[in-house]
Parts: C-alpha cells; structure tokens; sequence
C-alpha cells in the first residue's frame, strides 16, 4: 500500500488490516492480522513510501516470520528512482549509455558501507537511466539489502553512491541555489518501494515469492523528465534516449 497509516493518527495499519483482511480459521489465530514487514522504518520521513506489506494472522506464522526476519532469510528487492549516475556506470563524467549497459549486465554491485558504526551491506543493479533536463540523468535501480539498519537504503545511495534517492529530502545534498532544480518531489513523496519479497512459508516451508510492480509514479516522473528534455534541451544534446539495462 501507498502511505500506510501510521501511529499517531486516527488510523493505523492494524485497523486497516482488519478492515481488509479476513480472520483465519486455523489455531492460535492473532486477534487482528499482525503487520510483519514493511519497506521502510515508520517514521515521519517514511509515511510516503510504498509497497509490500506482510501481515500474520497465527501465533505460529508472527513467530516464525519474526524468526525469519531476524536470521536474514526473506530476500527483500526494492525499486528506487535515484538522481544521477552512479560513479561505477560513468557517472562521474565519462557516462556513456552503451558501457553502462554493458556494465549493469553483469552480477549486482556491492555496497559494504557502515551505518550508524554496524557492518551494512546492499546488493543493486542499474534498470533504466533516464535523461533529464533537471538532473542531467535519473537511474532507476533494483536494492537488495542484506541487513537491516535504518534508512540503510537511503544513506547507501546519498552517501556511498553519490546519488540520493529521488524525494528524499533527509540525505540529498542539494548545491547552494539549486534548490528550485530539486524540489519537484513535495508531496509525490519518497521514490522507494518494496517490490519483491521472498521467502518460506511459516507453516509449510513452500518457497513463496510475493511481488507487485513499482507504482505509477516512477514510470509518470521519468516519462515526464525525459519529455521535457527532449523539448526544452539543445538539439546536439537531446539524442540519447532512455537506456533499458
């Protein structure tokens, strides 16, 4: 879901699963489905992100779904809109469409970065690079955190990267008077969203696979940024297209 109610408002995400969700008819059941996941930690500064939401109904599956996440054995993809191109496509400079696809063909990249002074590690991959007359470029990228720190995805991107995550008005580091350039994302929110989770079912070990696909608006803002710098950018430098990775 898109902005999941949030404590501290007449609405929380328990009320809006038991609102949406039937009970189940197996033993030890929860007295509402009990939230297990979300793509982001709930703070204020996540109330705009999106995605996949796992809920528990039993006992039994909040254990052993709480016992999964803990042991990092449910493989979490995410999808982001980062702003600009990262170092290791071209980014700093020397970009050039056809390497950086050739690059991002290969397996994903390593970040092993601390945060907050703990071991953090992120697996992603390049899927689309997007012209922009605002941003020069817009990479769209697939994240696999391997842990779990605070807003991990977030400081990888701004702070290992170099390229902060489109929206996100915590860690971008916009230059002096820019500022106009950069702040088209209010209230469009946090372009990060949980597309993909995988992981055992909690009472018959099946292999599961729960996925949806990035929400309209990753596709809407790069459509709209390319469009506009094919308009309103110079002719020699408007012929490069969106690459697919």
């Amino acid at each position: 879901p898109c902005a999941p109610p949030r404590r501290g408002t007449r609405q929380t995400r328990t009320k809006a699963l038991t609102k949406t969700r039937t009970p189940t008819r197996t033993p030890s059941p929860t007295p509402t489905p009990y939230p297990t996941h979300m793509n982001s930690n709930p703070s204020p500064s996540a109330k705009a992100t999106s995605g996949v939401l796992l809920a528990a109904k039993t006992q039994t599956a909040v254990r052993e779904l709480s016992r999964a996440f803990a042991d990092r054995n449910v493989r979490k993809r995410y999808r982001a809109v980062l702003i600009g191109v990262p170092a290791v496509l071209g980014g700093d400079g020397g970009f050039n469409a056809t390497a950086a696809a050739a690059v991002d063909s290969s397996e994903p990249h390593v970040i092993s970065a601390p945060v907050d002074g703990r071991a953090s590690v992120t697996e992603w991959r390049a899927v689309n690079i997007t012209r922009s007359l605002r941003f020069g470029y817009l990479t769209t990228v697939d994240m696999w955190p391997r842990t779990g720190r605070k807003h991990q995805l977030r400081r990888h991107a701004a702070e290992v990267l170099g390229c902060p995550i489109l929206g996100d008005t915590k860690y971008e580091r916009i230059p002096h008077g820019d500022e106009g350039n950069f702040g088209i994302s209010h209230g469009m929110g946090l372009f990060l969203c949980a597309v993909e989770l995988r992981l055992a079912h909690p009472l018959s070990g099946q292999d599961l696979c729960i996925a949806v696909g990035e929400p309209p608006k990753f596709t809407k803002t790069r459509e709209r940024e390319h469009r506009r710098f094919l308009d309103l950018a110079d002719a020699g430098a408007a012929q490069d297209d969106d690459v697919e990775m």
